[in-house]
């Protein structure tokens, strides 16, 4: 009789722990917070009254991230976008870091050998940025430009640090000059 009641205590206690541990998987990864983050799938989420931020940005303590369609924060990637209902507006491109949050200045992304440029709104620019005094060209994708580049009619050289050369240059036995917007006089 004694050793029935241990099976059944031990079958109850079973029972209850695997009750309590399905309720508490339940309770911590089935249902979001009602306001904050959450992890799942090793995959960041944040909640607002219950519900995902989705196809959104969001500025949360300061710093601005973007959330996919599904509601999983972007990170290590580019991200294009327009604001919901402002099928207007031209698409952003922004980068998020690895934390998540859109980064400003400049970036060089994993996995790449370029560097990219993001202005104060986080947007990534395009064409001509002067940068501390020194002029740089950023190309069609926004990628800086490095060598010779010929932009417009005019030829240009930018250093490996992507700096736009303005004076002379000898290039394969070849002294070039440039002006002091950086255009070779003789190319």
């Amino acid at each position: 009789m004694k050793k029935a009641i241990k099976t059944i205590i031990a079958i109850g206690m079973a029972t209850l722990t695997m009750f309590s541990a399905t309720s508490v998987f339940a309770a911590v990864y089935a249902y979001p917070y009602e306001n904050g983050w959450y992890q799942t799938n090793n995959e960041w989420h944040y909640s607002v009254n219950g519900k995902d931020l989705r196809s959104t940005e969001a500025v949360i303590n300061g710093k601005k991230y973007y959330f996919y369609n599904n509601g999983v924060m972007a990170h290590n990637s580019f991200v294009m976008y327009r604001l919901r209902n402002k099928e207007t507006e031209p698409l952003k491109t922004c980068y998020a870091g690895s934390s998540g949050a859109f980064v400003k200045g400049w970036v060089q992304p994993k996995a790449s050998k370029g560097w990219w440029y993001f202005d104060t709104n986080y947007e990534m620019h395009k064409g001509w940025l002067k940068y501390k005094g020194d002029w740089y060209y950023l190309g069609n994708g926004g990628a800086m430009v490095t060598g010779w580049q010929k932009i417009g009619k005019t030829w240009y050289y930018f250093e490996s640090s992507g700096k736009m050369r303005t004076s002379n240059l000898v290039y394969k036995g070849k002294t070039y000059r440039f002006n002091s917007s950086g255009a070779c006089i003789n190319p």
